[in-house]
C-alpha cells in the first residue's frame, strides 16, 4: 500500500493503492504499555485524544477505542474496544500517520490541497470553515486532489506537497449541495451524516508538487480579508494538526523556521468562502482559467 510517497505494510486493510518495493513503514497490532498521558486539543469521533512519550516512542490514545505507539518507521496499534474496521482505518490514517510524518521531518497542516498546472494550492481554515467542501467542489470540477484533512509539506527548495490518498470526507448536506448522491458514497464512521467521497484521478503522477499558494478560508461575516507575511508563521501554527506537546522547545523553533522557509516561496492570502454551493462551483471554474 502507498500514501504520502511511502510504501506501507499493514496487517489491517487500509484500502490504499497497491505499491511495490521495500516497505518504508510498518503498521501492526500488538499489546502496548502506555506511559503517563496528557489531554490534547484533538477530537475525533466524539472522543478527546491523549498523548504521551518516552525516549524512543510517541503514544496516541483514543480512550475505549484504540491506542498507538509511534516512531518514524512504524505504528503499533491496540484496540481498546469493539471499534469498527472503518473507524480504525480513519484513526490510523489521520493523527497516527501524521505523527509519523512529523517525525520524518515533514511540515504538517490541518488542511486540504489540490494541484493545478503542476503546482499545489493548500486551503486552510478553522473547523467548519469549509475545507472539505471546497476540495470536494474542486474534485467535482475535475481538479486533482492531493490531500484532504492532513497535508504534508516537504521543506525543500521549493517546498512541495506530497499526495496522500484519493478520498475526501464530506457531510451529507455538502454532497447534496454539490449534486452528489449520498447513496454513491461510503460511510466515514465519524458521524451519521459524514461520508467518504472517492476521488478517481491521476493522484500519483508525480511524487510531490511545488507549493504555490496557501489560501485561508474565512466566513463571509468574518470581515477578515488580509494576512500579513510577518504573521504567516503564527497563522500556520494555528493549523498544526497533531498534539501540541510535539511542539516544545527546539521543535517549536524548527516549526517557525520551516514556516518562514515555506512562506518565502509560497503566497499566502485569505479567501472569503463563497456563500452558496453554486457560487463555489463558479469559483472553481474560474480558478481553472488562472
Amino acid at each position: 500500500m502507498r500514501a504520502f510517497n511511502l510504501n506501507i505494510f499493514a496487517d489491517v486493510d487500509l484500502s490504499l493503492p497497491v505499491a511495490s518495493g521495500h516497505y518504508d513503514i510498518q503498521i501492526r497490532q500488538r499489546k502496548i504499555t502506555l506511559p503517563n498521558l496528557e489531554e490534547t486539543k484533538i477530537y475525533r469521533a466524539g472522543s478527546q485524544a491523549l498523548f504521551g512519550s518516552n525516549q524512543t516512542n510517541y503514544f496516541l490514545v483514543w480512550p475505549h477505542m484504540v491506542a498507538f505507539q509511534i516512531t518514524d518507521s512504524r505504528i503499533y496499534y491496540q484496540t481498546l474496544g469493539n471499534i469498527p474496521a472503518g473507524l480504525l482505518r480513519i484513526f490510523i490514517l489521520s493523527e497516527a500517520l501524521g505523527i509519523l510524518l512529523h517525525l520524518r521531518g515533514f511540515f504538517m497542516l490541518h488542511a486540504s490541497a489540490i494541484q493545478h498546472k503542476g503546482q499545489a494550492t493548500v486551503f486552510l481554515g478553522t473547523p467548519g470553515a469549509g475545507k472539505s467542501t471546497t476540495i470536494a467542489a474542486f474534485a467535482k470540477g475535475g481538479f486533482h486532489v492531493l490531500s484532504d484533512d492532513l497535508v504534508a509539506i516537504a521543506p525543500t527548495h521549493p517546498p512541495t506537497v506530497l499526495p496522500s490518498f484519493a478520498e475526501i470526507k464530506i457531510w451529507k448536506n455538502t454532497a447534496l449541495g454539490l449534486g452528489i448522491s449520498p447513496s454513491d458514497l461510503s460511510p466515514a464512521w465519524e458521524g451519521k451524516e459524514k461520508y467518504i467521497m472517492a476521488v478517481h484521478d491521476a493522484l500519483y503522477e508525480k511524487p510531490a508538487y511545488p507549493l504555490k499558494k496557501i489560501k485561508i478560508l474565512t466566513s463571509p461575516t468574518d470581515g477578515y480579508t488580509a494576512t500579513s507575511p510577518l504573521l504567516g508563521p503564527v497563522e500556520l501554527l494555528k493549523h498544526f494538526p497533531l498534539p501540541h506537546q510535539l511542539l516544545s522547545h527546539k521543535s517549536l523553533q524548527n516549526h517557525f523556521e520551516t514556516s518562514s522557509l515555506i512562506l518565502s516561496e509560497a503566497e499566502i492570502s485569505t479567501l472569503t468562502r463563497p456563500e452558496s454551493f453554486q457560487s463555489l462551483l463558479h469559483y472553481v471554474q474560474d480558478f481553472g482559467t488562472l
